[in-house]
């Protein structure tokens, strides 16, 4: 089916543009169908579920390819949205991140106060008893992201925060992400042993969550009449497809990246429209 004459269309960044997450090779004519969309007046927002980047790094390696995009306005990330939500809530000024240390950043630019441990304490020399002894009671939230420093401690002392009532929130809850065609672990390998440690499910703030989609909505003045001329673009059912999905908004799914044509077919979630290839 054609698609349709949408006025506003959302990318989830590197997998619909980029073979691989360090954004070096692009796919097919992708730039070139940026570039067409935007030269007819249409809003392209990039939404990157990789908590790791910030939105300026994939700003720039878009820019490298001609696409001239606007940090915090044609690009958010999953990190971006996880600060802006937490930074509207009354009762969380401080938080415990698993995390990279651009997360840390986008959280601290919100104005709220980051407890980074791996920065304050030696993991090397820390055993489980002195972790147990740090103290919880100053920590509103715990907020996992990606990260490549993860740890037994680390993880351990996310589970003392949420035990003592800290509120928990993961940027993403991707299960693996694909770098040089390998299945890599991704966000949920920290977030999964929390919850099934402590029996708190934590509240996913990417996608698919639909907070993006609000946010965007209500920033740049988009009437609800127009959310039907929304259009979501991406490479995986679970967050892409969902989040288009749950949002109420056309969906579009390439099967350049995650998803493959077998596992589309055994889905419950389904796209309104399928492309195997990005060509003009």
């Amino acid at each position: 089916r054609r698609p349709p004459r949408s006025t506003h269309c959302i990318s989830s960044a590197a997998s619909d543009v980029y073979k691989r997450q360090d954004f070096t090779h692009t796919i097919g004519d992708a730039v070139k169908i940026i570039s067409e969309i935007r030269n007819q007046k249409k809003k392209v927002y990039v939404y990157s579920n990789n908590s790791k980047w910030s939105i300026e790094e994939v700003t720039m390696r878009y820019q490298k390819n001609g696409i001239d995009l606007i940090p915090g306005q044609d690009v958010i990330t999953s990190a971006y949205i996880t600060a802006m939500y937490i930074q509207s809530l009354p009762d969380v000024k401080s938080v415990y991140l698993i995390g990279s240390a651009d997360f840390k950043n986008m959280l601290e630019k919100a104005g709220l106060r980051v407890v980074h441990w791996e920065e304050d304490i030696d993991n090397s020399t820390m055993t489980l008893k002195a972790y147990s002894e740090c103290k919880t009671d100053g920590v509103d939230a715990v907020v996992v992201g990606g990260d490549n420093d993860y740890n037994f401690y680390r993880m351990c002392f996310g589970c003392l925060c949420v035990q003592n009532g800290a509120k928990f929130f993961v940027s993403e809850n991707d299960p693996f992400f694909i770098y040089h065609d390998w299945k890599l672990p991704s966000s949920a390998f920290a977030s999964y042993p929390i919850e099934l440690t402590t029996g708190t499910k934590a509240q996913v703030l990417g996608k698919p969550s639909p907070f993006a989609l609000e946010l965007i909505m209500k920033r740049d003045g988009i009437g609800e009449e127009k959310r039907k001329r929304i259009l979501m673009v991406g490479d995986s059912l679970k967050a892409d497809i969902r989040f288009g999905v749950d949002c109420g908004i056309d969906t579009l799914l390439t099967l350049t990246g995650v998803t493959k044509e077998k596992d589309l077919m055994a889905s419950e979630v389904k796209p309104k429209y399928v492309i195997d290839k990005l060509v003009l």
